[in-house]
């Protein structure tokens, strides 16, 4: 299977999580509604984290407060993916639902694109071992994490040309991170460079399909409470009962 395969799974994936849960009459202004299906006018503006209650505001300045546990499944979903409650925590201390968000946060991510990594790397290269994926994948990320923190102090130091550094070090790091990828896959710089840019589109997928699955399990099978106790809570967008 070559890249065309790939891309054609890809506009598949994209189709699917635009229609996979289509907007009721109702809802289909904002998308938001509570979990009796009655649609709540207006955009998210504000999350209060203490009171776990979402503000809403429409196009007249209108606010609706609603408790996030009268949210429906998908706007749960939805405002947990939200930058308005990333924004949210609490400024003067650290609080314990922060750290356990950045944990979500950051290892969601990291496990999709690790998985889209080996996954990638078995289509295009045909080579199956979890190892060099291992090697390969946070090899590439720690080398590309210093060289683009290097060009960020860097363009940082001399504002003028800031642009220029960063678009030519980036250059460079997509280079030398082809150039290493090939070294642990004996293979081209090219497939190299191939792999990396295909891993990224494939870890959208695996994690667009992720939470179109969810959301489709929980109005299917009694996954709330799982999904409740494991996620929601623990990060502080619902309150502990």
């Amino acid at each position: 299977m070559r890249p065309t395969f790939l891309l054609r799974i890809l506009a598949i994936g994209g189709f699917l999580l635009g229609h996979a849960v289509p907007p009721t009459a109702a809802s289909a202004e904002s998308g938001w509604e509570t979990g009796n299906g009655e649609a709540i006018p207006g955009e998210l503006v504000r999350f209060e984290f203490e009171e776990k209650v979402a503000i809403f505001q429409d196009e007249e300045g209108r606010q609706e407060s609603v408790a996030s546990g009268e949210l429906s499944a998908d706007s749960r979903w939805r405002l947990l993916l939200s930058p308005v409650f990333a924004r949210s925590f609490p400024t003067e201390e650290w609080a314990p639902e922060q750290t356990r968000y950045l944990v979500f946060a950051i290892g969601g991510p990291i496990l999709f694109l690790l998985i889209s990594f080996w996954i990638c790397a078995l289509i295009l290269l045909k080579k199956a071992n979890p190892l060099r994926a291992l090697a390969g994948w946070f090899g590439s990320a720690l080398l590309g994490g210093f060289l683009m923190g290097f060009y960020l102090v860097l363009s940082a130091r001399s504002p003028g040309s800031a642009t220029g550094i960063l678009i030519g070090g980036s250059l460079i790091c997509l280079v030398l991170l082809s150039l290493y990828v090939s070294a642990i896959y004996h293979t081209s710089t090219f497939e190299g460079f191939k792999l990396l840019v295909f891993h990224v589109f494939g870890a959208f997928f695996f994690l667009a399909l992720t939470l179109i699955a969810l959301r489709q399990l929980t109005q299917t099978f009694d996954l709330e409470p799982v999904i409740r106790e494991k996620i929601m809570v623990p990060v502080g967008l619902l309150p502990e009962k």
